[in-house]
């Protein structure tokens, strides 16, 4: 699992992160939302630059959602 990177939703942060398996790991073993912990995508690390477009995204669509939804 070296050579991937993960996006996934942390509920504690409420943001979607991008990082490799051990970083999610790690994340989700500390939080009290374990089972809250979604991946959304696997990449190959050469595409990290895609990965981190669609995780800048997401976020942006997540922002923009919860401020129209105030």
């Amino acid at each position: 699992m070296t050579d991937t990177l993960l996006i996934w939703f942390n509920p504690d942060s409420q943001m979607y992160e991008i990082g490799p398996y051990l970083e999610y790991h790690s994340a989700a073993t500390i939080s009290q939302n374990q089972d809250r912990f979604e991946v959304l995508h696997e990449f190959n690390t050469e595409t990290v630059f895609i990965a981190t477009k669609i995780l800048n995204s997401l976020n942006v669509a997540r922002t923009n959602s919860l401020t129209l939804n105030l």
